[in-house]
């Protein structure tokens, strides 16, 4: 009885080696590094996106207060962060791009989450 439990088990596990090739695992494990890639990628982009809208914010805040210095320094901050913001969301778009071309046959989820729009910033400056 034993035996048979281990041949069971033993024709069960080669059976499902041969289901998955090695190049399929191998595209798998690559896109799902892409895939995290990107989520971490995202996750970055959301909290650049609160950051250009804080110094956004405090520079209408403290220019309203006619805080010259402080009201300067947020405005140099916004300008600086929101360049690099816009590069940021175009080099994402076009790894997301990339990414859905290379790894669409992979039943890994698509980035369904990341494809909506993030929000643009309204420039108060």
């Amino acid at each position: 009885m034993k035996f048979y439990r281990i041949l069971l088990i033993f024709t069960f596990i080669t059976s499902f080696a041969t289901v998955v090739s090695a190049d399929n695992l191998a595209k798998y494990k690559y896109c799902h590094a892409k895939y995290q890639d990107l989520n971490a990628r995202q996750m970055h982009l959301e909290r650049l996106i609160k950051t250009v809208r804080f110094h956004a914010i405090a520079f209408k805040k403290y220019n309203d207060f006619k805080h010259e210095n402080l009201a300067n320094f947020h405005k140099e901050h916004y300008h600086s962060l929101h360049q690099i913001l816009q590069q940021q969301k175009q080099q994402f778009k076009e790894l997301q791009e990339n990414y859905n071309n290379e790894c669409n046959s992979i039943t890994e989820p698509t980035l369904h989450i990341m494809n909506h729009e993030h929000k643009e910033i309204i420039s108060p400056i």
